[in-house]
């Protein structure tokens, strides 16, 4: 019966995606509501990525700054349970005495690029933009352009959602009629480049203006009077097809559910390519020009996106505000495909589907947790939300890894967590001092002692790939847990990811110190070993042996039936403690024991989780934590008559070795 049901389940959502995909190529036209037309002309429609804002302008309004002779301000809504709102005039710095308009959004909304160049020294073209803060729009700074000039009385401007590129709809030199669409670069230094012409294909004789990228960064629609049209101006889309950003796809009329005998242009879209909207001439209110939603059919989609969402979390306290970096590297998709916004302790990054992401913090003086998301199968617009941690590099801070992974039951490593090693190798090398204890978690099988064995092999593998990039094997300590523990964390990071969040590696910085300790340890050694055998002639005098020098002593530390706390009033835990404070003892090893109620394997567990509390009171009182080595026996070592209780109470000991 289970497999019929799911059978039945996935039958039936077969059935509802192939109906959906009939309905979705129907255009369907709307004339949207008093909340956003007047009777006056309202134009530039531009929409915010997760469509909830709509930016226009409205033309010779009395609502306008200026009233009736002000030519155009800008008006936004936001989409509500009841559709969209009133519309409201965005006021000053934004809007002023010239025609104001939105030509883009960031991701976040919270920066608008505008129209105009806002420089109230004298009136010229050009593009600014202006940030959302808790006062208001910022006043608008200008863009400059490298060799920008324009022959034409109009203009048009997009940002692309990388932020990289920026398309203009001006007249220059090498146009090939009127107004031309060109792509202007943004270099390394933040500087935009001279215009480049998109190329026949997509310009005429006639003009070409409105450009508008979506947020595949490779779907261009625009408007024009010199391709095949139904009348004055229509709508088209091409396809970037590679990186020159001069070879197009032939643009394709969106056909006349769309466009009439009139004029259509400055058509916009959310990321999920769903709903486009645009202005129209044809069916406005009075005459003038209204914006206009449609549904989109999927012929005139672009390719999906994700809209990703993330917070940065801080273990650091610091009042002072950190500017975060978001590194992504990605399989298939050029760098300049990834769009990243950032707001106060947000980010927003818009991801093409058909690659995979790995991304993280790039600051100085912290370590950052990472992600990895698989979207190479993806097909289908998502909104996904990953917060990244981030802590400071000092002594006692830790953090997770999710993303340094092995095959299953295995210890080799899966292709994508060389990401992982090689951006936490460049974070080792910059801070060369540091010292972890990595801990181990694997769930691959259902045997406790086999998983326990996977994880000390994968930490092995670790060490093992760092000692080849010329770190010190004793940089790393090496704590395997197997499956013990559980992940804590309320992890949302893989995205559609095979990955078991419970296979994981925790690595907690022990020193940030740890070169210069081992210079002086290994000074130390070389002095006590002179020393040693400058003595040793004299002992050799008086009948004495080298090994005499060396020290051994046990002790015994007992724990309640199935527990792990320490009793510290035990008579060994106090001389031991005494002889910390001499501070003569060099190292350890613990070895776990229980008695033989229960389960072995569940023993083996509890016996290393009994060493391990020792280990931390060792800690606790100055013993370095790679000074102390773990060895977990369980129930296969008894000293005392397990038949008895007492003799199970004795049983139930963490034994400690110290060497002199």
């Amino acid at each position: 019966m289970m497999r019929i049901y799911k059978i039945s389940i996935i039958s039936t959502s077969i059935f509802l995606l192939n109906l959906s995909l009939v309905f979705a190529q129907e255009i369907i036209k709307t004339n949207l509501s008093d909340s956003i037309n007047t009777i006056y002309t309202e134009s530039k429609p531009m929409i915010s990525a997760d469509g909830n804002y709509l930016f226009f302008a409205r033309q010779n309004s009395p609502d306008n700054v200026m009233g009736v002779d002000d030519d155009q301000d800008i008006y936004v809504s936001k989409y509500g349970l009841r559709g969209w709102e009133k519309a409201i005039n965005i006021g000053e710095p934004l809007n002023n005495e010239y025609p104001n308009g939105v030509v883009s959004v960031s991701p976040t909304a919270n920066s608008l690029f505008l129209l105009d160049s806002y420089d109230n020294s004298k009136k010229e073209e050009g593009i600014a933009v202006s940030n959302l803060t808790d006062s208001g729009w910022t006043v608008p700074k200008k863009v400059a352009i490298k060799d920008f000039y324009n022959k034409s009385s109009y203009i048009d401007y997009f940002f692309s959602t990388s932020g990289k590129e920026l398309l203009i709809a001006v007249d220059r030199n090498d146009s090939y009629g009127d107004q031309d669409l060109y792509v202007s670069k943004k270099d390394k230094e933040g500087n935009w480049s001279t215009p480049i012409n998109l190329g026949e294909q997509i310009n005429t004789k006639r003009p070409e203006f409105s450009p508008f990228l979506a947020a595949d960064n490779k779907t261009l629609f625009f408007a024009s009077m010199g391709h095949e049209n139904y009348g004055n101006a229509d709508i088209f889309y091409s396809k970037r097809l590679d990186s020159t950003w001069t070879n197009w796809s032939e643009p394709q009329n969106l056909g006349p559910d769309v466009n009439s005998e009139g004029f259509e242009a400055y058509y916009t879209i959310p990321a999920n390519g769903s709903i486009g909207y645009y202005v129209s001439a044809e069916g406005g209110r009075e005459g003038s020009r209204d914006i206009y939603s449609i549904t989109i059919p999927y012929q005139f989609r672009p390719d999906p996106v994700i809209l990703l969402k993330g917070q940065f979390l801080s273990e650091n306290k610091s009042s002072d505000s950190i500017e975060y970096n978001v590194n992504f590297l990605t399989t298939s998709a050029s760098e300049s495909e990834v769009n990243i916004d950032y707001e106060a302790d947000h980010f927003n990054a818009i991801l093409p589907t058909g690659a995979s992401y790995f991304f993280y913090v790039n600051k100085s003086n912290v370590i950052s947790e990472s992600h990895y998301i698989d979207l190479t199968k993806q097909k289908e617009y998502m909104i996904e939300t990953a917060d990244i941690h981030t802590v400071p590099v000092q002594e006692g801070e830790s953090f997770t890894s999710h993303n340094i992974q092995f095959e299953k039951e295995g210890s080799e490593f899966v292709m994508s967590t060389y990401f992982e090693l090689v951006r936490l190798l460049e974070d080792f090398k910059q801070y060369e001092g540091l010292q972890f204890e990595l801990t181990g978690h694997a769930h691959d099988f259902e045997d406790s002692l086999q998983n326990l064995e996977l994880s000390k092999e994968r930490l092995e593998k670790i060490r093992e790939f760092y000692v080849q990039q010329d770190f010190n094997e004793d940089q790393f300590i090496l704590t395997p847990k197997g499956d013990v523990e559980l992940n804590q964390d309320d992890y949302k990071k893989h995205i559609n990811s095979i990955f078991n969040v419970n296979n994981r590696i925790d690595f907690k910085i022990i020193s940030t110190n740890w070169a210069e300790e081992f210079k002086l340890a290994m000074l130390s050694e070389n002095t006590s070993s002179s020393l040693s055998s400058g003595s040793s002639a004299s002992k050799a005098g008086n009948n004495q042996t080298e090994s005499e020098d060396i020290v051994i002593k046990n002790y015994s530390v007992l724990f309640d039936f199935d527990d792990v706390v320490i009793d510290e009033n035990q008579k060994s835990l106090m001389e031991l403690n005494e002889n910390l404070k001499k501070g003569y003892i060099k190292g350890f090893v613990l070895t776990g024991h229980t008695c033989n109620v229960g389960d072995e394997n569940y023993n083996r567990i509890l016996s290393e989780k009994r060493a391990e509390s020792l280990k931390n009171w060792l800690i606790k009182h100055g013993v370095k934590s790679e000074n102390i080595s773990i060895e977990p026996k369980g129930e296969l070592n008894p000293i005392a008559d397990n038949s008895s209780i007492d003799g199970r109470k004795l049983n139930r000991r963490v034994e400690v070795q110290i060497r002199n």
